[in-house]
């Protein structure tokens, strides 16, 4: 009996706060997803933000024309605290949307990790016909390749590689596997940039 209400006095508990993290998410207050996010959202407190560009990838894909990703690095301050975050923000520009994910200092080696191995698989790593590898940041970056089926609409062939770019919830786009390799540079520039000022 001793457990059985414990059991519905830990249950009344629980829906409560359950309920208000829920009303949280839907208020838009919650959690920052990265260190950058935490201190670029300071209330009543001075920040200031150094960038840099670093450069672009332009996709000449006829699908994505006039589309862009453009990196640059990231310097966030907060003089009253002596707290300091670097990093980089990647954005994507297509011709509907815009959008950019910010990636802390401590992620940059492990994204580019993650795209050196996207650029490795093929379809070879798999037992069946098609692929998808996928690596994603914390903020939702999100660098995908894959290989397709024929598709005569786009000029791709059975086996092409191709790679997507996408950020949170937004900006996306897809491109020749050598435009990754192109991003891939520029965010190892961006944190050998960085590095000079970390």
């Amino acid at each position: 009996m001793k457990k059985l209400f414990l059991l519905l006095i830990l249950l009344a508990f629980m829906f409560p706060f359950d309920a208000f993290s829920q009303d949280e998410k839907k208020n838009g207050t919650s959690e920052p997803k990265t260190q950058s996010e935490a201190i670029h959202g300071k209330i009543s407190a001075t920040i200031i933000e150094g960038y840099s560009v670093v450069g672009k990838v332009n996709v000449d894909d006829r699908r994505y024309s006039d589309s862009v990703i453009s990196v640059e690095n990231w310097e966030f301050i907060v003089p009253s605290t002596d707290e300091k975050q670097i990093g980089i923000v990647v954005e994507i520009k297509s011709r509907e949307q815009s959008n950019r994910s910010l990636i802390d200092y401590d992620e940059i080696d492990p994204l580019l990790q993650g795209i050196d191995y996207l650029l490795k698989v093929n379809r070879h790593s798999v037992k069946l016909d098609n692929f998808q590898a996928i690596y994603r940041t914390k903020d939702g970056l999100r660098v995908t390749t894959s290989n397709h089926p024929r598709d005569e609409t786009f000029g791709r062939s059975q086996g092409d590689i191709e790679a997507t770019v996408k950020s949170g919830n937004g900006a996306v786009i897809s491109f020749s596997i050598h435009k990754l390799r192109a991003l891939q540079s520029l965010i190892a520039k961006a944190k050998q940039q960085l590095d000079l000022i970390k």
